[in-house]
C-alpha cells in the first residue's frame, strides 16, 4: 500500500510538471504580445524582442558573456533559438557578447551595417559566424523587415559610401524604427544627434526611445527630443569611465519623457498587446 501511494505521488508530480511545461510552451509560442527586454549587460547594448508567436530578434550583443546569461534568465531552457541578431556597428560593446550567444543558441539570420573592426575580438566573431555557416547581411536606409507582425524600418546608414568613409565607427550605426499595434520604438545604436536630425520627423516620433550611445552628450538635445517625443526612454549603460549617462542628457530626458530607465539600475521589459496597450515592468 505504501509503495502504491509513493507511485501515485510520483505520477502526480509528473502530471503537474507536464501541465506546467505545456502551459509554458503554449504561453510562449502563442502569446499575441510583443515583449521587449532591455538586458543588463554592463557598458553596452543588448535588446531582445520576443514577437507574437515566440520569434526572437536580438539587437546588439553587449560586451561579453553576460548577454547569454541574461537570455538564459528570460528564455525557457527548451528555447535555444534566436531567429535574428543585429550588430548595429562593430564596436565590442555591441557585438562581443554575440560570440557566446552564437555558441549557445541556434541563430538563423545575421544583420549588420557592413562595417568591420580590425580587433582580435571581431576576428573571433567572424570566425564564429563562419563556423555556424552564417553570413552578415548589410542593412541600408529604406530597407524594411517584416518580422512576425512587426514592421522594422531601417533609417540609417544611407549607403555604402557613408559606412566606408565614416570618421567614427559610431556614425554609420544601424538606426531602426520598430512598429507594432500602433506603437513605435526608435533604436539609435551609438549614432550622434547629427545623424538622427537628418531623418524625416515622421520616422523619428516614437513611443519608446533607446537613448543613443549610453547617454553620451553627443546623442541628444532638446530640439531632437521635441521631435521624438517618447513616453519611455531607456539608457543601456553599465559601469564606465566616460561619465555615462551625462547629467545634461538626463536633464533633457527628464524634460521630455515620462519614464526613464537605466539598465545599470534595473532591467525593463515593455509589453505591447495587439490593441496597443503598453505595460512597462521589470524582469
Amino acid at each position: 500500500m505504501k509503495d502504491d501511494r509513493h507511485l501515485l505521488g510520483i505520477l502526480f508530480l509528473v502530471f503537474i510538471f507536464d501541465v506546467w511545461l505545456y502551459v509554458s510552451i503554449v504561453s510562449f509560442y502563442f502569446s499575441p504580445d510583443l515583449k521587449t527586454y532591455f538586458l543588463s549587460v554592463g557598458q553596452g547594448d543588448a535588446t531582445l524582442l520576443v514577437a507574437p508567436g515566440g520569434k526572437r530578434f536580438l539587437i546588439d550583443g553587449g560586451p561579453g558573456k553576460r548577454t547569454a546569461g541574461e537570455l538564459g534568465n528570460i528564455l525557457p531552457p527548451w528555447a535555444r533559438r534566436i531567429d535574428v541578431i543585429l550588430v548595429t556597428h562593430p564596436q565590442s560593446d555591441h557585438f562581443a557578447g554575440f560570440i557566446d550567444v552564437l555558441k549557445t543558441y541556434r541563430v538563423s539570420y545575421v544583420f549588420g551595417n557592413g562595417d568591420e573592426s580590425d580587433t582580435q575580438t571581431f576576428e573571433v566573431f567572424k570566425k564564429t559566424l563562419r563556423e555556424k555557416d552564417l553570413n552578415s547581411i548589410a542593412l541600408r536606409a529604406g530597407d524594411v523587415l517584416n518580422f512576425s507582425q512587426i514592421d522594422m524600418f531601417v533609417l540609417s546608414p544611407k549607403d555604402d559610401n557613408e559606412v566606408k568613409n565614416a570618421k567614427d565607427k559610431n556614425d554609420p550605426g544601424v538606426v531602426m524604427r520598430v512598429e507594432f499595434a500602433g506603437k513605435s520604438f526608435l533604436f539609435t545604436a551609438d549614432v550622434p544627434k547629427e545623424i538622427l536630425k537628418r531623418i524625416p520627423e515622421k520616422f523619428l516620433v516614437a513611443d519608446i526611445l533607446k537613448v543613443p550611445h549610453h547617454g553620451s552628450k553627443t546623442g541628444l538635445d532638446d530640439a531632437l527630443m521635441e521631435k521624438i517625443r517618447p513616453s519611455v526612454s531607456v539608457i543601456e549603460v553599465g559601469k564606465n569611465n566616460y561619465g555615462h549617462p551625462k547629467k545634461e542628457i538626463l536633464d533633457i530626458l527628464l524634460a521630455h519623457t515620462n519614464q526613464i530607465f537605466r539598465t545599470d539600475k534595473e532591467r525593463p521589459v515593455i509589453i505591447l498587446n495587439p490593441s496597443g496597450v503598453m505595460n512597462v515592468t521589470k524582469f
